[in-house]
C-alpha cells in the first residue's frame, strides 16, 4: 500500500507525480517513448494532542509549466498516513525534451479522521473517533525554486521525490494549508538508469485481475490499478495447502495477494515478493484495529477502514466499522512474514490489540448503519506503522522501546498501552540511521517503525512489533534522500 500502501501505495501513487518529467498513474499510460518516474514520500507527523488514523487527499491534476504538460490522466486520491516507512510511487508518462520551469500539483476533497484528545473540534468531542471533511486552501501547490528549473533530455530518465508533512499541512481546527511552511519538499534523484529502483512499497494488497507472461495486474485497496513483472528473484509465499508449486503459477485471477513493489527508473514497476492473502472470490476490507469488545458473544472489534478489494460499494476509506468474529473464525498472519515471527501469536481474539493492522474476511456487510457492519470468518495480521520516540535500546537483544505512543495507545481500554517493544531481525530494513541497525538509534528520538503488531502485554507488559522497516526521523525536519539532490530540502526513499 502498502504498504501498505505507495508504494503504498504503490505505484500507486507515484502519486504524485511530481516531477519534473512525466507521469502515468499505474495501469494507464500518458504517452510513449522513454518514460520518466516519480515518486512521493509521504511524512505522518500528526498535530500534537490528536491521534490521525486516516488521511485521504485527492491529486486531481499535475502541469508542468511551460505548455501546459499534463502528467496525470485521471485523479488519484492517496492515503498518507500509510506511508510513514513507504515510498509513495504513482506511475510514468512521456513528456517533450525542453526546459521546465513549474510543477503545478492540484488537491482536493480532504477528509481526515482523528482520535481527538486535545479540544472539541465542531461536533467532535473530546475522546471521540471522528471523519472530517476539511476545507482545503489554497488548492494548488507552484513548485518553482530547486530543483527545478529541470533540462529534460531525451532518452533519459527522470525522478524527482515530493515529501507530504502532515505536521505542517494540517492545522489545529483540522483544515489543510497547502501554503504552510515545510508542507512540501521536492528534490530530483540523482544518476538515473532503467535498472536504479527509485523507491519501494512493502505488502501492498488488491485483488488480481489479469495474469499474463511473468507480469500480474491487481487493483490495490485503494482502488488503483497496479501492474508488475516478476523474474527469477521474484520470492513467492504460498501455503502448501493452497499451491504446493509457490511460484508464480500460483498466481490466478481474482485472487488476493500481497506484493512487495519497486519502482525503477524506467517507470515500471517489479515485484520482488508476491504473497498469498486470500481465496478468489472473497471480499477484503483493511483497517487498523481502534477498540475491542471481547466480552460479547459473538466478540467484535472496531476499525477504521483503509480500503477493499474488491472495491466495496458505499464504503469509504476513514470511516468506522464494527467487525463481529465469527464463531470459528480463522486468525492468520500475513504469508510473508510467517516466517519472521516464530514465538508469536495471532490465534484468537485474545491476540488482538488496538493498532494492529488487519484484513478481514467480508462474509456479510451492512452499510446501512454507523459504524458499517462487517461479518468476518478471518482476520489476516498484516504490518502496521507507527511513529514515535525511541525510549530504552537494548543491543544485545536487537531490540528497543518506543514511547509517547500516539493518543490510540494510551487511552486503549482496558490496557492502557504507554509503550510497545520493538524487535529486529536480520531482514529488518534500517533507513536514516547511522549505522543502519539499533545501534543507529539514539533515545528520545523519533522514529517509524513498520511491522505485525502482537498483543504481548501479558508476557512482558507491552505489545511488540516485529519490525520489517524502521526509519530515523528529525523532530525538526523532513527525512533525507541520500540520492536526492536538494531543492527547498531533501526527502527520503526507499531502497
Amino acid at each position: 500500500m502498502r504498504i501498505r500502501s505507495f508504494l503504498a501505495v504503490l505505484g500507486l501513487v507515484g502519486i504524485l507525480l511530481l516531477g519534473g518529467c512525466g507521469t502515468k498513474p499505474l495501469g494507464g499510460s500518458a504517452g510513449g517513448g522513454g518514460g520518466v518516474p516519480f515518486t512521493l514520500a509521504v511524512t505522518d507527523q500528526p498535530p500534537s494532542g490528536v491521534t490521525v488514523l486516516s488521511f485521504t487527499v485527492t491529486v486531481t491534476g499535475a502541469v508542468l509549466q511551460p505548455n501546459n504538460v499534463s502528467i496525470l490522466n485521471t485523479p488519484v486520491t492517496i492515503e498518507v498516513t500509510q506511508l510513514q516507512t513507504d515510498t509513495d510511487l504513482l506511475a510514468n508518462a512521456t513528456i517533450p525534451a525542453g526546459n521546465y520551469t513549474d510543477l503545478i500539483l492540484t488537491f482536493a476533497n480532504p477528509s481526515v479522521t482523528i482520535l481527538n484528545q486535545a479540544l472539541p473540534l465542531g461536533a467532535c468531542t473530546v475522546g471521540e473517533i471522528c471523519q472530517i471533511a476539511e476545507s482545503i486552501s489554497p488548492t494548488t501547490v507552484d513548485f518553482n525554486t530547486s530543483p527545478l528549473p529541470l533540462t529534460a533530455t531525451s532518452g533519459t530518465p527522470v525522478g524527482m521525490l515530493v515529501d507530504f508533512s502532515l505536521n505542517n499541512l494540517l492545522q489545529p481546527d483540522m483544515s489543510l494549508n497547502l501554503a504552510a511552511p515545510g508542507g512540501f519538499v521536492l528534490s530530483q534523484f540523482q544518476t538515473v538508469t532503467t535498472s536504479t529502483v527509485l523507491g519501494t512499497a512493502t505488502d501492498i494488497a488488491g485483488v488480481v485481475t489479469a495474469v499474463g507472461s511473468n507480469q500480474l495486474t491487481f487493483t490495490t485497496l485503494e482502488g488503483i490499478s497496479v501492474t508488475a513483472s516478476t523474474s527469477s528473484a521474484t520470492q513467492f509465499f504460498f501455503p502448501s495447502a493452497t499451491c504446493s508449486a509457490n511460484n508464480f503459477t500460483c498466481i490466478t485471477t481474482g485472487e488476493i495477494v500481497a506484493a512487495d513493489l519497486n519502482l525503477m527508473g524506467d517507470g515500471t514497476i517489479q515485484a520482488a515478493t508476491v504473497a498469498f492473502e486470500d481465496t478468489s472470490g472473497e471480499s477484503e476490507i483493511s483497517g487498523t484495529i481502534v477498540s475491542i469488545n471481547s466480552a460479547t458473544n459473538p466478540p467484535t472489534f472496531g476499525i477504521v477502514i483503509r480500503g477493499s478489494a474488491p472495491t466495496e460499494a458505499n464504503v469509504t476509506v476513514g470511516e468506522q466499522a464494527t467487525v463481529t468474529i465469527e464463531s470459528g473464525a480463522a486468525f492468520v498472519i500475513d504469508e510473508e512474514l510467517v516466517g519472521l515471527t516464530s514465538g508469536f501469536s495471532f490465534a484468537s481474539v485474545a491476540d488482538l490489540v488496538v493498532g494492529q493492522e488487519v484484513l478481514v474476511r467480508v462474509d456479510s456487510l451492512t452499510t446501512s448503519t454507523s459504524p458499517v457492519g462487517i461479518s468476518s470468518s478471518q482476520i489476516v495480521l498484516r504490518p502496521s506503522e507507527w511513529t514515535a520516540d525511541v525510549n530504552l535500546i537494548n543491543l544485545t537483544n536487537a531490540n528497543f522501546t518506543i514511547g509517547a505512543l500516539p493518543s490510540l495507545f494510551t487511552a486503549a481500554q482496558p490496557t492502557n498501552i504507554q509503550a510497545l517493544t520493538v524487535d529486529t531481525t536480520g531482514s529488518t530494513v534500517f533507513l536514516d540511521l547511522t549505522p543502519a541497525s539499533v545501534a543507529g538509534l539514539a533515545a528520545q528520538n523519533p522514529v517509524s517503525v513498520k511491522g505485525p503488531l502482537f498483543n504481548t502485554v501479558a508476557s512482558i507488559g507491552s505489545p511488540s512489533v516485529v519490525a520489517t522497516t524502521v526509519v530515523g526521523r528529525n523532530a525538526n525536519e523532513l527525512p533525507s534522500a541520500p540520492h536526492a539532490a536538494a531543492g527547498t530540502g531533501t526527502g527520503r526513499t526507499r531502497r
